[in-house]
This record gives structure tokens, C-alpha cells and sequence, in this order.
């Protein structure tokens, strides 16, 4: 932890584990805070009326004073919302939470970086209002309740997620990714305060002759994570995790920094790539750990990991994290601090084949058949599934759906909201298990009307005119509350390792580059993620990534399940 002075609004304690506590006593606007003495990456500081506490990092504040360069992050913080006041949130970017109290203002502002990298949860007690990135920290608070929120886990059992902020545990609330909390004189609200996917506008493409602004944008995001301590990189055999691994390796060597810890996770059998993990490595001169899958998951496989795990605050969204965990201790007892990974590179340098609605709207069929050719070269699928999913699934199916449920929500809206509450209502008498009782029926009922009339509102978020399916699955995977489950669990994962695991495609700038990027140019030489394969393919002409397909591991997972499980369900007491 960093601070410019001892500050008597701040303690120190060892029982966090990588974990803070801020909290804001009735009454008061007083902010006081309780961290892991341990925790590096966290800064406070303090001006009059003022008192702030950053975890991670903030870039892209304007210059506040020539002293900028020697103060801690907390404190460039605080400067910037002197200056600015909730102006500095159109300037923030990094991967961050941050609380800071206004004494005059008689306010607290609680902040998630853009996209939920470092959580941040909050509940209400006699004590006063309390934030923490650990719903466990807040749970061990007296006066915070450890009930479950039976409706979420079962509406989570029935793959619907109707409020972002809720979590599994009744007094516990999230702050969503990108949102600002405001606390005043007793009342929360909250509000987005970025959206790169251009609400309630036209859409702002980029040109091709811009294109080149996507490898400077993604240079200093790794160079930029670099910057923070001697590093990891989980390194698969992908495209996206080797691109970070390959201008990691050029930082290093550029800037005289520790060279990269290549850390490969290897799959059994058909599913391994440790030919291409170690030719990777082996050109970039990274010195590298290797980890068999079944080795790091331990005795029992896959399900016996996830049931060791039982101590996370949701339900499990990434099997293959304990095995990570094995390999970030691992990385950590070698002196690395942070962990690059290629995360994001699927969410945001591909088309997803729901783009085929659009162009089947538009009946650009030249368009359409070129999608449908660049995805078949690109995933290993069979070629007749392909042609299917792009006709039907991500086609017609979807244009169908929309067109009907537009003109319902036209001409007969109170039809449309019957059609779709009988369809859950239908859903939830089949499973009548998820509801035992008449109390959690009634809350799962109404859940289902409010879960209902948000979707007939969902357009008003979307840009003025260019492809509407493409654009909504986007937001989806910005908004949607697993993916913000997902980081939360990355980071708590990471914590128990002593290690930050850091995401260079999830630079804000660089995401907003490539919202902004027209599908065609993300499939630039008619393959998905033609932004990096091209380089790959110089940087490697071995390897053959220029025409490498995703293989997708579903398969694997499921195989796994189903013949580890019956096992382990005996030995828990199952029938």
C-alpha cells in the first residue's frame, strides 16, 4: 500500500488478503479505510474535505501540477477531481476501483473501471455504508448478513440474470462495470458512465486508412501493464494470447525488463498445443513453465476442483481457473508479479455470426456469403454446420424473431408481454424445484415481468441506424452480468495467488477502437481476427497462424464432466 503521509483514517490489517474495506459511518461523511498491509497496488490520500482510496490504475487524467510525476496514484486522483469533480470519469481509463469522499459535496463517488476488471460491492449496515472488491471482506463485517438470494441462484439455474447489481447474497449489491456510485445524505444512485457502443447515435466507423491505430493502441497497453512489476503471460497456442506474448517479448528486450514468463496450461490429447506453445516461446527466448491440465487440477479432475472451490462468492464461470491458480502460484514464487493474458481478444476482434441477421435484413447477400466463407476458415466446424447456423440460427432465425416481436411491440405490445411472461411462467412449472415454496414462486414471478419488460426497452440503447443485431450482441458482452461474474472471479482467483492478472485487450481505448471498427475490416483477409493474424504470420512463419482455426473445447469440458462426475457425486452422499 501507498500513501504520501500516515494518515489517521487509515489502518492496517493482515486478515484481508489482498482485500480493502472503506466505510462510511452513519451520520458522517468521514471516510475511513481498513486494508491488507500487503496489498501493493493500493494508494490512498487526502486533501482538505477530501479523502480517496484507488486500487489498480488510472491513466488518461489531464496534468494537474509539475509535482504530477512524484505523487502516488491515489494522489493524481484526488488532483484530477479537484479540478474536474465527476468531469475526471470522461478522462479515466485503466483497470481500477476507486472511492473518494466530498466533505463539502457531503458525498461519496464510488467507481468500477470501464470494464469490471477490479470489482466492487457494497451493503448498508447500522454500522454505515460499506465498500469493498470482497463480498467475503464485507460478509465478515458484523451487521452484514450471509443469507443467500435464493431468487438470483434460482433464476441463475434458469439462465436469467434480470438486475446487473444483485449478487447470490441478499445485503450484498455490486457496482456494475463502468457505473459511478453516488452516496448522499443516505441515497445511492448510480449511472453508466461509459458506453463505447455509440447510444442513441449513428455510429462513428473508422476508415481503413485508421487501422493502423489498432497496433500503437495495443503496444501501449502492454506496455503499459509491463510497467507494473516483473510478468507473466498465460501463453495457449491462440492468436490472441501470443500477440501479447510477442510485443511483451519486444518491450522487454527494448526497455531492459525482466523477459516475460511464458506460463502454458497443456490439454490432454487432441486439445494440446504445446507444439505451438513451445515454438512460441522458443522464438521470443521466454523462458517457460509448463502445467499438465490434470496435474494442476489435482486429484478428481475438473469436478473436484470446482467443488474444493466452494468458497467463491458465485457460482463457478470458468472451470479451468483452479489450474490457472496452480500455474499463477507458480509465477509468483519466481518473483512475478502480474499475469498478461490474451482475454478479450475473442470478445473484441471478431464479427459474431449474428452479423448475418443484418445482412439478410439488408439482403446483402455478397456480404452475407462472405461472412459465412470467413467464419468456416476460421473455427474448426464442419463445413455443413456452418452453413446451417449462418442460414438459420444466426440468420434468419434471430431477423425472424426481431421482426415479429417489433411489430407486436407496435400494434399489440400488451400481446407481446403476455406471450413472454407465459413462455417463463410455462419454464418455471416444468422446474418446479426451483421454487419449493409458494413465497420464492411469487418473487421468481414478478422477477420474470420485470426481466420481460426490460428487454422491450433494450432498443432505446442502441445506435441510430447501422447493423442492430451485431450492436446488441456487443452490448451484451459488455452489460451482461456473467461477464462481470467472470472478472470477479478472475480477480478473486488472482488474489489467492499473490499475483494481478492483467488483460492488455481490455485497454478502454483499445476497446473503443475496435467497437468502432466495421466488421468487414475486423475480418480483414477473410479470416476472423485478420487485425493480428497477419502479423503472427510474419512473426512466426512456422507456425501457420495466418490460417489457424479456433478449436473449440466445449467438447472437452463436457466429456470431462460427465465421466468425473458420477464419482464424486457418490462420495458427497448423492443418490
Amino acid at each position: 500500500m501507498t500513501a504520501a503521509d500516515r494518515l489517521p483514517w487509515v489502518s492496517q490489517r493482515r486478515d484481508l488478503t489482498g482485500s480493502w474495506l472503506a466505510v462510511l459511518p452513519s451520520g458522517s461523511i468521514d471516510l475511513r479505510v481498513e486494508v491488507d498491509s500487503e496489498t501493493l497496488d493500493v494508494s490512498v490520500a487526502s486533501r482538505p474535505g477530501l479523502r480517496c482510496l484507488l486500487q489498480g490504475f488510472v491513466y488518461g487524467l489531464p496534468p494537474v501540477g509539475a509535482a504530477a510525476a512524484l505523487q502516488n496514484p491515489a494522489e493524481r486522483l484526488l488532483d484530477a477531481y479537484v479540478k474536474l469533480g465527476e468531469g475526471l470519469l470522461d478522462h479515466a481509463k485503466g483497470f481500477f476501483s476507486f472511492v473518494i469522499s466530498d466533505g463539502g459535496q457531503a458525498r461519496i463517488l464510488a467507481v468500477r473501471d470501464p470494464l469490471g476488471i477490479h470489482p466492487l460491492f457494497y451493503s448498508s449496515t447500522s454500522e454505515g455504508f460499506l465498500l469493498s472488491p470482497s463480498i467475503a471482506t464485507l460478509q465478515a463485517r458484523p451487521g452484514v448478513s450471509g443469507a443467500i438470494n435464493r431468487a438470483a441462484l434460482a433464476d441463475h439455474l434458469r439462465h436469467l440474470w434480470p438486475r446487473p447489481t444483485e449478487t447470490y447474497f441478499e445485503a450484498v449489491t455490486r457496482v456494475p462495470p463502468g457505473h459511478a456510485l453516488t452516496v448522499r445524505r443516505g441515497a445511492v444512485s448510480s449511472r453508466r458512465y461509459w458506453d463505447p457502443l455509440f447510444p442513441g447515435r449513428r455510429p462513428e466507423w473508422i476508415d481503413e486508412a485508421d487501422l493502423g491505430r489498432f497496433d500503437e493502441l495495443l503496444d501501449e497497453s502492454v506496455a503499459r501493464l509491463l510497467a507494473l512489476g516483473p510478468a507473466g503471460i498465460y501463453l495457449s497456442g491462440g492468436l490472441d494470447s501470443v500477440t501479447v506474448g510477442a510485443l511483451a517479448a519486444d518491450h522487454a528486450r527494448r526497455d531492459g525488463l525482466p523477459m516475460p514468463l511464458a506460463l502454458s496450461l497443456v490439454f490432454p490429447g487432441p486439445y494440446s498445443e504445446k507444439v505451438t506453445q513451445t515454438g512460441v516461446a522458443a522464438q521470443l527466448a521466454l523462458p517457460q513453465l509448463f502445467a499438465d491440465l490434470d496435474d494442476a487440477l489435482g486429484e478428481g479432475g475438473l469436478v473436484r476442483a470446482a467443488l474444493r472451490n466452494g468458497g467463491l462468492s458465485a457460482p463457478m464461470q470458468n472451470p479451468w481457473l483452479p489450474a490457472y491458480q496452480s500455474l499463477a502460484r507458480q509465477a509468483r514464487a519466481r518473483g512475478r508479479d502480474i499475469i498478461l493474458t490474451g482475454s478479450g481478444g475473442d470478445e473484441w476482434l471478431t464479427v459474431t455470426p449474428v452479423y448475418a441477421a443484418d445482412l439478410l435484413r439488408s439482403l446483402n447477400l455478397v456480404e452475407l456469403f462472405r461472412l459465412g466463407r470467413t467464419q468456416s476458415r476460421s473455427y474448426d466446424v464442419a463445413p455443413w454446420l456452418f452453413a446451417r447456423n449462418m442460414a438459420w440460427r444466426f440468420g434468419a432465425r434471430p431477423l425472424l424473431a426481431r421482426e415479429r416481436a417489433i411489430a407486436m411491440r407496435r400494434f399489440a405490445p400488451d400481446r407481446l408481454l403476455a406471450r413472454r411472461l407465459r413462455i417463463r411462467r410455462m419454464t418455471l412449472e416444468r422446474r418446479s424445484w426451483l421454487a419449493p415454496d409458494a413465497a420464492l414462486r411469487r418473487e421468481l414471478l414478478d422477477r420474470d415481468e420485470e426481466y420481460v419488460r426490460l428487454q422491450t426497452t433494450e432498443d432505446d440503447l442502441l445506435p441510430i441506424g447501422g447493423p442492430r443485431e451485431y450492436f446488441r450482441e456487443c452490448r451484451e458482452a459488455l452489460t451482461h452480468p456473467l461477464v462481470s461474474m467472470e472478472a470477479e472471479e478472475v480477480f478473486e482467483y488472482s488474489r489467492g495467488a499473490g499475483v494481478r492478472v492483467l488483460h492488455p485487450f481490455g485497454d478502454t481505448r483499445l476497446v473503443e477502437f475496435l467497437h468502432a471498427t466495421p466488421p468487414r475490416l475486423l475480418n480483414s483477409n477473410g479470416r476472423s481476427k485478420g487485425l493480428v493474424r497477419a502479423m503472427l504470420g510474419r512473426r512466426f512463419p512456422t507456425l501457420g497462424f495466418e490460417r489457424q482455426r479456433k478449436r473449440i473445447t466445449s467438447s472437452f469440458f463436457g466429456w470431462s464432466v460427465v465421466t468425473q462426475a458420477p464419482a464424486v457425486w457418490r462420495e458427497i452422499g448423492g443418490a
